[in-house]
């Protein structure tokens, strides 16, 4: 939920940057004075009049296109995590053969060891 929040401020921070703006400052202020002006509209003024109330700078952007946006990353997210399961269900099962063999060989050794061992043992 975090890193869906952090990317959320990512837009903010582009439009302050090619803007010419500090965008951590920018971000920062624009956060600040929504929470403290109770004033949701506020935005980066692009622009540079000196106004960061995007209703009075008549930008608008339509709920309908957000949820959409919102809807198609998330979905991407969705695949993007679905593919990453089913690498991980073809990979695991080569894992455990691998280290499947690295303890029969393992043990192969150790049994060499021990025969090593008893060897010496009756050779005194």
């Amino acid at each position: 939920m975090r890193a869906f929040a952090t990317a959320l401020d990512a837009i903010p921070l582009a439009l302050a940057e090619n803007s010419g703006l500090s965008p951590i400052d920018t971000l920062a202020d624009v956060k600040s004075r929504q929470v403290t002006e109770s004033n949701p509209r506020l935005g980066i003024d692009c622009l540079g009049k000196g106004e960061n109330d995007m209703k009075t700078q008549h930008v608008y952007d339509p709920l309908i296109s957000k949820r959409q946006q919102f809807l198609l990353a998330t979905q991407v997210v969705r695949m993007i995590l679905r593919v990453d399961d089913v690498i991980g269900e073809l990979y695991c099962p080569i894992m455990r053969h691998l280290a499947n063999e690295q303890m029969l060989l393992l043990s192969q050794m150790k049994s060499r060891a021990d025969t090593r061992t008893m060897h010496r043992a009756l050779r005194r």
